[in-house]
Formats: structure tokens, C-alpha cells, sequence
């Protein structure tokens, strides 16, 4: 596409109301569990999954001459629909506080969108500091910039307490909330939201409209009473426990078996580690011979949009037992020393 799909008028108002009464009874849990109490569940839109509410800001907001801010190494799905749309992807570097700001600004055009994951950068598991939220907010804000807040796995946090997301913070209207139910769930319930400005409602409205079935009403409804009877809070606190184990027994057998072969990463939060390679081997070759040997990894080169000076490993354990994991990283260690 080389124009926005969406005249500047429809923009700004519209009259599109939510679709069924599931929606708005999720809209309202989702309020509630996650997002600012001031969110009005109107503001909601239930989509089948990120990935939709992904496509469905770029196609409402972008065009082929747009420039989008994107984390270097950022999220894949993300990336693939910015490039589906046509638009430019500028790479910013990740630092200790989070998207590096400066860099971008000193670099690249003015961005039309800023793609973020402040919460738990995909894949570094960094998490943006307070200040560098409140500088990406006045950016946007002084520079008339959207922002991508993708909070895709924020609920599974085991040390601290979270900082504001970047929606809770914005006085200006200039933060789109994309969440998903996916990792707290399972993959096959696509269902997913993104939290708008008002007078972004009804466009989107209209645009999820065009893309015809969105979600299933029988999910939606199914969800809408797990969550209303308490059952989906229970379940988030239990699977925390969980995978907060899984973690500590994937953390520890790293040390134990893999310690002249990787550098693993401690973060409070999230389903994955990073661990870098201490020989410097390509990553994406070590992710080979890994697989060949029945060990499931992702490279972290595959993240990036351009390479980087690091070559780690990207190692799930969230559907993982405790005792595979000490199996499977017995093996790890043996197949990298191997290469």
C-alpha cells in the first residue's frame, strides 16, 4: 500500500459499538487485571489474537512512506507486519534502561510508530526503566508519534513489583495497548485486545469489521466466565509458581552443566533466557546442531533487524518439566562442546 487505508477523518470519530455482550464483559475483565483503572472498557478492542491487533494498527496508522522506530532485536511478528505494509523499519538498540531513545532520534527520520516492549523486551528480557518510559512518552508526544505497547507476557513476573505501563502514563493519547491471552492461556485461544484513545475506537472498529471474523464468540464467552468467576487470576498465580521453578531449575542447571559453554541471563520476568555464547560461535549454527540432536533453541540473530555484536541462544522453559530440564540441559552442554 502506498496510502493509509483510512481517510484522516475517520480518525477522529465514528459511531462503530463494541460487537457482542462476551466483549464487553472481557473488555471489562481485562480492564481490571491489567490495565489502568481509568481505561474505559469502551476503549477495548478484542481481536484474534496480537498478531491481529498488530496488523491492525499498521494498516489503520501506516503507509509505505512511514518510518517505524523498531527494537534491534525486537519481536519477529511485529517486524513482519511493518514490512508487510511497507513501511521502513529504523533498528534501535536495546540498552540497560531499554529502547535506546537517543540513538533513534540522532539516527533515524522522525517515526510515524515506535514499536516498544517496555514491560519484558522481546527477546533480552530487559525492562525499561521509569525515566526512559516517561522520555519515550514526551518524544512521542512533542513528535506526534504513536507508540506500540506490547505487553505480550507481563503477567509472569517473579521478583518486584511492575512499573506503570506506558498507557497508564500518557496524558496525550499517543499509546496503543496490544495484549494477548495466548501465553497465559494456550496458542489455540486467539483471542487478544488492544487498548485505544477513544477517538481511535471506531476506526479500528471499522477496520476489524473489514477484516470479517475476528474472534469466536464461544471463546469469548468461555473466557469472559473464567475470568469473571476468579478462576483466571487463580490460574495466573499458579502458573507464576510454576514457571518461576522452571526458571530457577533451568538457571541452576545452566551453571552446572553448561558454565564453559554459555553465559546465561537472570531476568524477574517472562517464559524464556538468553544465554550468550561464550565461544562466539554463530548462533544460528549452534541452533543447527541443537536441533539435530532433538534440542529445541531459537538464535538471537533471527530477532534482529540488522546483526548485532552478540551471539546468544534464545531457551524456553515455560512448557517444560523440571525433570526434562535437567536432562535436556545435561545434553545441551555436551552438544555445544561438541562444535
Amino acid at each position: 500500500w502506498t496510502t493509509s487505508q483510512f481517510d484522516k477523518e475517520d480518525l477522529k470519530i465514528g459511531t462503530t459499538p463494541p460487537i457482542t455482550e462476551a466483549e464487553i464483559e472481557v473488555d471489562e475483565e481485562v480492564t481490571a487485571l491489567f490495565i489502568a483503572e481509568d481505561v474505559d472498557p469502551e476503549q477495548i478492542i478484542i481481536t484474534s489474537g496480537a498478531q491481529q491487533a498488530l496488523f491492525l494498527i499498521a494498516l489503520v496508522l501506516l503507509t509505505s512512506e512511514d518510518t517505524v522506530w523498531f527494537e534491534n532485536p525486537g519481536h519477529i511478528a511485529g517486524r513482519d507486519v511493518v514490512r508487510l505494509i511497507g513501511a521502513k523499519i529504523a533498528p534501535v538498540p536495546i540498552e540497560s534502561e531499554g529502547l535506546d531513545i537517543h540513538f533513534a532520534a540522532k539516527n533515524y527520520l522522525r517515526p510515524t510508530l515506535i514499536f516498544a516492549t517496555p514491560s519484558h523486551q522481546q527477546p533480552l528480557g530487559v525492562t525499561m526503566s521509569l525515566r526512559r518510559r516517561l522520555e519515550l512518552l514526551k518524544y512521542a508526544h512533542e513528535n506526534e508519534a504513536w507508540i506500540i505497547e506490547h505487553d505480550y507476557d507481563s503477567e509472569f513476573r517473579y521478583r518486584g513489583r511492575p512499573l506503570p505501563a506506558l498507557s497508564g502514563l500518557d496524558k496525550a493519547g499517543r499509546v496503543l495497548y496490544v495484549g494477548t491471552f495466548s501465553k497465559s492461556l494456550c496458542s489455540a485461544v486467539r483471542l487478544g485486545y488492544v487498548v485505544l484513545p477513544h477517538w481511535l475506537v471506531d476506526t479500528f472498529a471499522k477496520a476489524r469489521n473489514l477484516l470479517g471474523q475476528s474472534s469466536s464468540p464461544i471463546t469469548e464467552e468461555a473466557l469472559s466466565k473464567f475470568m469473571n468467576d476468579g478462576r483466571f487470576a487463580e490460574h495466573i498465580r499458579k502458573m507464576r509458581r510454576i514457571y518461576r521453578g522452571r526458571r530457577d531449575t533451568l538457571l541452576n542447571c545452566l551453571q552446572e552443566y553448561c558454565a564453559d559453554t554459555l553465559i546465561p541471563q537472570q531476568r524477574d520476568a517472562g517464559m524464556h533466557l538468553i544465554a550468550d555464547l561464550k565461544n562466539r560461535h554463530d548462533d544460528q549454527v549452534a541452533h543447527k546442531v541443537l536441533l539435530d540432536s532433538g534440542i529445541d533453541s531459537l538464535p538471537l540473530s533471527v530477532y534482529c533487524s540488522e546483526p548485532i555484536n552478540r551471539s546468544a541462544l534464545v531457551l524456553g522453559f515455560s512448557g517444560v518439566p523440571k525433570k526434562t530440564i535437567i536432562k535436556v540441559t545435561r545434553k545441551l552442554g555436551k552438544t555445544l562442546r561438541s562444535i
